[in-house]
């Protein structure tokens, strides 16, 4: 099965298999032809939610030098700031 428009599998040094989304510039530990379950994601205020994949995507991109990617248990996200080289787990973007 091909990975969906846009995708594309990698792997680290170890060979473990991550997925890269360039439409919406993020990286994940799972593989998009697998449907998507549920993730935990802060908002900016710092509220809870939970959310699919495909729904947390439909938020819109993320801000330039942002990265969004899921803890290795699959039941988080959290994103990068490649700017200041710093992680959180609360959303950069507006909503």
């Amino acid at each position: 099965m091909s990975l969906p428009s846009g995708w594309e599998q990698r792997f680290t040094e170890t060979g473990r298999p991550y997925f890269v989304d360039h439409n919406a510039r993020t990286t994940s530990w799972r593989d998009p032809r697998l449907g998507s379950g549920s993730l935990r994601v802060q908002n900016r205020s710092g509220i809870e939610s939970r959310f699919t994949i495909d729904q947390v995507r439909a938020l819109g991109p993320i801000p330039a030098g942002w990265e969004m990617r899921i803890t290795s248990d699959n039941s988080r996200i959290y994103f990068v700031d490649h700017a200041t080289r710093s992680t959180t787990w609360r959303d950069p973007r507006d909503w």
